[in-house]
């Protein structure tokens, strides 16, 4: 990894190559916290690349659900340069919003191997509630048309990391 250093580690599928450091790889951190805040995920106008980098290397950002704690830090924010007042304050608003999306996005926005946007309408739709999703099991996945098996498996083993079950309950 061209960040942490770690040995990559190539896809189940073969299809692409990442860094098994999940979270504790600043990269890749930035990236799932990036990813998480898109358009199509949940949203939050104002945190960029920029703010993200700069909040990670900073520590206020250790994982996603550190996002919807950055009220914490307004006063200390504020204090920053390049960071004017009204600008913290549109995207600590931002965020709020966010709380409020629809479970499709929230799935999509976790940045689980192998779900888009497309899977996580299916999975929200089948299962209807994030502690339902948690879950489910493999063949309950399997059930679901346009889900199959190297999906299905990557769903349930990312609902299987404990770290994954803190984040989502933060």
């Amino acid at each position: 990894c061209p960040v942490c250093s770690a040995k990559t580690t190539m896809s189940d599928d073969g299809t692409f190559i990442y860094c098994p450091n999940s979270m504790s790889c600043g990269g890749r951190l930035r990236t799932s916290i990036e990813h998480f805040a898109s358009r199509d995920a949940m949203d939050i106008r104002g945190l960029g690349y920029g703010y993200i980098k700069f909040l990670v290397e900073a520590g206020h950002l250790t994982k996603i659900s550190d996002v919807y704690k950055l009220h914490e830090y307004k006063e200390r924010l504020y204090q920053l340069d390049g960071f004017g007042k009204l600008a913290i304050d549109k995207l600590l608003d931002s965020i709020e919003k966010s709380k409020t999306t629809d479970l499709h996005r929230f799935i999509y926005g976790l940045g689980i191997p192998m779900v888009g946007l497309g899977t996580s309408k299916l999975i929200s739709t089948a299962f209807r509630s994030l502690e339902v999703i948690s879950k489910v099991n493999v063949e309950s996945y399997l059930d679901i048309d346009g889900i199959g098996e190297i999906t299905a498996n990557a769903i349930v083993d990312y609902f299987s990391v404990e770290e994954n079950q803190e984040i989502i309950s933060e």
